[in-house]
């Protein structure tokens, strides 16, 4: 999967990174807001990981961006505010989900690959087991 993320703390974001890529998926890192926007309006990616405080453009004013422009990919939340009315106003606003730094590795790559797989449905292979005769 290909993977834009929004961090600027820089050795936290390196270690995401090297969980995501493990987990065999792509990542483009940017530390502004801005340039992680003009990535996504100039690539496809087939998903946001976005913190919500960086210095120059806030994640949800990414994300909101892109939808007015009807060019967002899934989005997850992956920032240090945990206060209830921030993890709702950005759920309401249209985030798909929101994950808590520091996140565990384990459940923050099930939580990708789940949103993926809801995104991507026609994607997922299908197994067919056959139990008894």
């Amino acid at each position: 999967m290909n993977i834009v993320f929004l961090e600027d703390d820089t050795f936290f974001a390196h270690s995401v990174i090297a969980m995501l890529e493990v987990a065999g998926h792509q990542v483009a890192h940017f530390v502004s807001g801005r340039a992680c926007l003009k990535a996504l309006n100039e690539h496809q990616y087939d998903l946001a990981l976005l913190d919500w405080e960086v210095s120059d453009m806030t994640g949800p004013e990414v994300m909101h961006s892109l939808k007015i422009k009807g060019n967002c990919p899934p989005v997850i939340f992956l920032t240090g505010r945990d206060a209830e009315e921030d993890v709702v106003a950005m759920m309401d606003a249209g985030a798909d989900d929101y994950i808590i730094k520091p996140p565990s590795a384990q459940i923050l790559i099930a939580r990708i690959n789940a949103l993926y797989r809801r995104a991507n449905p026609n994607e997922i292979e299908l197994s067919v087991k056959t139990f008894g005769s």
